[in-house]
């Protein structure tokens, strides 16, 4: 689980946390919800399960995960060089705003 702990060196020598410092815009993201609610998501109530899910996608390399100075996580979706705003992974539920509506 080391992976969405801090960057780690690539195979071309660089680090692959890198991605989200220049490329994407910070206006207009959304925060990264915490690991209750994707383990909620994936269906389980596992803390465990959640952190492994995301470092099994980012050993995949369909993500890179990293922590920012104030230990929130941000994960970026490297094929669109798109990063998450910083989220707090021990983060019980989503704000409301941010929630979803299950009212038709």
């Amino acid at each position: 689980m080391a992976g969405c702990l801090g960057p780690r060196p690539t195979s071309s020598g660089g680090y692959a946390g890198r991605l989200h410092d220049d490329r994407p815009r910070r206006e207009g993201r959304l925060a990264l919800p915490g690991d209750a609610a994707i383990a909620r998501a994936y269906g389980s109530h596992s803390l465990r399960r959640a952190r492994r899910l995301l470092t099994y996608i980012e050993e995949q390399g369909l993500i890179v995960c990293q922590l920012d100075g104030a230990g929130r996580r941000i994960v970026t979706l490297v094929e669109l060089t798109w990063a998450t705003a910083p989220g707090d992974p021990n983060a019980e539920e989503l704000p409301a705003e941010q929630g979803c509506s299950s009212a038709l």
